[in-house]
């Protein structure tokens, strides 16, 4: 009995310690390099009033802009100090060279591309993540990096000239400009201004909005109009601390992160505009190329940058980058029979897909989907086979039965386009019919 009542005891005691311990607001210390009262710093700010008011208080953010020197010291602090307890990254290649694919130069052609293979990829960046202990919370997006210099550039050979800022700690990409004969700088990001005016700097890619806010453009008064790589940022923060968030709350902290990703990926283009401006107005000159130099120096940047698989960026990742992005960019799927005419039943016949963008170029990696159809209704499974480095996918079908009306489809991209063929005989009667018996394909390569 006494026992009972010495149990009975300590659970009284115990459990109000319990709940007020369960109760316990959580603050979350986030770091940044970010400048305070940027744009960046608004908004994660604003996410830190969503926080705090969607869990009444449970769940309170405190944004520390500037409290690191650089990102490389941001990811130590995140390994190995009890905080901050998340960070805003906007090169996550320090984190892991998976983040790699996401500033490849030339490799991105617009805004929605990008969001595509990032959307594609999450669940990849998420495991990259989880590995170190992180948690995604969002993406964000500063614009497109530009090249800025003292003097003009228009070519490779012009850039090589440059005294070139690259980020400090980042060794691979350090002996990658070097051994491709430029003469790079490595810095933190908060002494680039002060690089710029001493000379050790004359040149560096940065979005816009970037060169605007740190000042940058007034050291590097010529700016190359080309688009050369989308700047995507991250914001992590720790599994541990994430863990101790309840899943209701960590919802309602997800969707207020997704909300301000939105904004900032909606907002980036005309902040990059809007900021090519206001330098314009301040003495910046723009520096345009004709289609021709434009091409050769996509086309020089392409045979650089073609070592970034498997050395700065991991092969599977590249691929799978590779593959999301032509798949978005399908923009014709035409069908071709070899031979164009079988001369009787039982005959085999090559169904040829060739998968091409809007620029005619063929496209690899893009998975097609064959469908064998009989008076309009499909006949079998579906067939998909991935399209090789001429950017075409090849299905062998055997000829059954004579019957009229059979064809076969074959749908690619993310706009899902499609191509039709009939199957003819050789006295031109029609339609020749075939059963679906497939035949093995080789899996492609990429390049």
């Amino acid at each position: 009995m006494k026992s009972r009542l010495l149990s009975i005891a300590v659970a009284l005691i115990v459990a109000p310690t319990i709940a007020l311990f369960a109760q316990r607001p959580i603050q979350i210390v986030l770091g940044s390099i970010l400048p305070a009262n940027s744009v960046w710093d608004k908004a994660l700010k604003q996410m830190a009033a969503e926080w705090a008011e969607e869990t009444d208080g449970r769940v309170t953010l405190r944004v520390r802009p500037g409290s690191v020197k650089n990102e490389g010291e941001l990811l130590r602090l995140l390994r190995r100090a009890n905080r901050p307890h998340a960070g805003v990254f906007g090169s996550p290649g320090e984190i892991d060279d998976a983040f790699n694919v996401l500033n490849i130069p030339f490799f991105y052609q617009s805004d929605d591309e990008v969001f595509h293979v990032i959307e594609t990829l999450t669940p990849t960046f998420e495991r990259v993540l989880a590995d170190r202990g992180l948690v995604l919370l969002n993406w964000g997006h500063t614009g497109w990096a530009h090249l800025f210099s003292e003097k003009r550039v228009e070519t490779i050979e012009d850039l090589k000239r440059t005294k070139l800022y690259t980020s400090a700690g980042d060794e691979k990409m350090l002996r990658w400009y070097k051994e491709n004969g430029f003469d790079p700088k490595p810095l933190a990001a908060t002494d680039v201004l002060l690089g710029l005016t001493t000379g050790l700097v004359d040149a560096h890619f940065s979005p816009p909005f970037v060169a605007l806010l740190f000042q940058w453009y007034s050291k590097t008064p010529f700016m190359l109009d080309v688009p050369l790589a989308p700047v995507i940022g991250v914001t992590v923060i720790k599994e541990r601390i994430w863990n101790r968030i309840s899943a209701e709350d960590q919802r309602i902290l997800r969707a207020s992160a997704k909300r301000l990703e939105t904004r900032l990926m909606k907002d980036a283009p005309d902040l990059e505009i809007g900021s090519i401006d206001t330098m314009r107005e301040r003495e910046l000159t723009v520096v345009g190329l004709d289609d021709a130099a434009t091409a050769l120096l996509r086309e020089t940047a392409d045979k650089l940058t073609a070592s970034w698989r498997g050395t700065m960026i991991p092969a599977d990742v590249y691929d799978q980058a590779l593959r999301a992005r032509n798949t978005f960019r399908v923009d014709h799927v035409a069908l071709f029979l070899t031979p164009e005419r079988i001369e009787a039943a039982g005959d085999t016949v090559q169904v040829v897909a060739l998968v091409k963008d809007a620029r005619g170029n063929p496209l690899s990696g893009v998975e097609v989907t064959f469908r064998h159809y009989v008076d309009d209704r499909p006949t079998g499974a579906r067939t998909v086979i991935s399209t090789d480095w001429a950017g075409e996918a090849r299905m062998a079908l055997v000829t059954g039965d004579e019957r009229d009306d059979r064809h076969v489809t074959a749908t690619a991209g993310q706009r899902r386009r499609e191509g039709t063929v009939a199957i003819a005989r050789g006295d031109g009667e029609g339609a020749v019919p075939t059963s679906a018996r497939r035949t093995r394909v080789e899996a492609p390569w990429l390049r």
